[in-house]
């Protein structure tokens, strides 16, 4: 056995990261409780792709991991929240639909632009 195969016999043993999911949503001031409510339910399905064995990809499967930030329901904080995601290493942005906030249209708009772009994320999806 070559001086190597622990080495990789141990890369292998490791788990994947996860793969990193935001939601920018209001999470305090008047629209908390909506915030809240649709964190709860993304968390829920988290829970139970991950439960499954979480998302099966052809270099194994990973799980999800969702974290949370909040847009206080004003367009320069879910910008704010967005770059913070980005930065965070998330691979997909959630929100609440563009239609039914100002925050969320902004945000949609700056996603489009690609003025958030970062290098360790190759794309952001608003859902």
């Amino acid at each position: 056995m070559s001086a190597a195969a622990p080495l990789v016999a141990l890369a292998r043993a490791q788990p994947a990261p996860p793969i990193r999911l935001a939601l920018v949503e209001s999470l305090s001031g008047p629209f908390a409780n909506t915030g809240e409510a649709v964190y709860r339910n993304l968390l829920w399905a988290v829970e139970r792709v991950n439960a499954r064995g979480g998302v099966n990809l052809p270099g194994g499967a990973r799980r999800l991991q969702i974290d949370r930030y909040d847009s206080k329901g004003q367009n320069e904080e879910a910008l704010s929240a967005l770059r913070a995601a980005i930065d965070d290493g998330a691979r997909f942005v959630m929100q609440g639909r563009p239609r039914c906030s100002t925050p969320s249209a902004r945000t949609t708009r700056v996603i489009r632009r690609g003025a958030c772009s970062s290098s360790t994320t190759r794309r952001s999806t608003q859902h």
